[in-house]
């Protein structure tokens, strides 16, 4: 008598004989079922990543060609890279997240992605609990959250990120993300973020802090964010310190970028007090931005041009 699980095989296998009998693979197929892939086998996909913007309150876009494992999600690879900081040499970009921060997994659910991290993550700046720097723990903590938001749903495929923390010692606790990671006083679990489109700089906010500049009269600084165009003259001097106007107040339009992506033009609204004494208003002045090495940097002819308008 034969027993009843080897008669299962038997009858899988008289099974499985008819079906290769009437539908036999395709050469293609075989090889499919044959082929093998290493684990650590990579993939190359080109990913837009955000880092902190020099050390303004925003963020900008690196472009880089990550390597992704087969065994595991682009979305783990992307994350992985924001912690490994930029990776361009000379770069304007910042590295956000602490120290020693692993990524556990990146999982979806609808359009949600949640993202478990290691408790490094919520590590202490160096001197965060100095009132005079908790304003910058803050907004480092709230741009950490927006390079993570704004990298994972640049793909257009996810609209939400929920952060959890993974820690051992405290089981029992939500692994969500607590406001107390802000430094607020509450232990309120806020929703997933959407993507931050109101970090990520622009030819117009870079105008902005370049005007910032000029109007607390930091010129060190400010002669960082002046260049001229790629082969122009470099003959060309910056402006007499001596003889500029004092800058009052200010505004700028998020500004139109050039079909190639080089330059930008922002208009400008000034108000300037001359030498004289005498208040001058300057509207929707025309300022060309130029990119180079992912930053933008104000054109030196129209920012002395800006400057002309203010002397006697």
């Amino acid at each position: 008598m034969i027993d009843k699980e080897r008669y299962k095989e038997i009858l899988l296998s008289f099974m499985l004989a008819g079906f290769l009998l009437f539908f036999p693979p395709q050469a293609n197929a075989a090889d499919n079922l044959l082929s093998f892939e290493e684990p650590e086998s990579m993939t190359a996909y080109k990913a837009v990543l955000y880092f902190r913007y020099l050390d303004s309150p925003y963020l900008a876009q690196e472009t880089r060609t990550i390597q992704v494992k087969h065994t595991e999600s682009r979305e783990k690879a992307l994350v992985k890279a924001l912690t490994d900081g930029p990776a361009a040499a000379g770069s304007v970009g910042r590295p956000l997240f602490p120290q020693g921060t692993k990524v556990i997994s990146v999982l979806a659910e609808g359009d949600t992605l949640y993202v478990t991290l290691s408790k490094e993550f919520e590590n202490a700046l160096e001197n965060e609990n100095n009132q005079t720097r908790k304003e910058e723990a803050i907004l480092r903590r709230r741009l950490t959250i927006s390079s993570l938001v704004n990298t994972l749903t640049e793909s257009g495929q996810y609209q939400k990120v929920q952060v959890l923390i993974f820690n051992q010692s405290a089981v029992d606790a939500s692994m969500r993300l607590s406001r107390r990671f802000y430094l607020e006083d509450s232990g309120q679990i806020p929703p997933p973020v959407r993507r931050q489109e109101e970090d990520i700089i622009t030819p117009g906010k870079a105008a902005g802090m370049i005007l910032r500049l000029w109007q607390q009269q930091n010129w060190n600084a400010l002669w960082g964010f002046l260049a001229l165009e790629p082969g122009a003259a470099s003959s060309a001097k910056r402006p007499d310190v001596d003889r500029l106007p004092i800058l009052l107040s200010y505004s700028s339009t998020p500004g139109a970028l050039s079909p190639d992506g080089t330059y930008a033009i922002v208009q400008v609204t000034l108000e300037m007090k001359t030498l004289e004494g005498k208040t001058e208003i300057i509207n929707d002045q025309a300022v060309r931005m130029l990119r180079q090495n992912n930053a933008w940097l104000m054109s030196l002819p129209s920012f002395t041009q800006l400057t002309l308008a203010g002397q006697p």
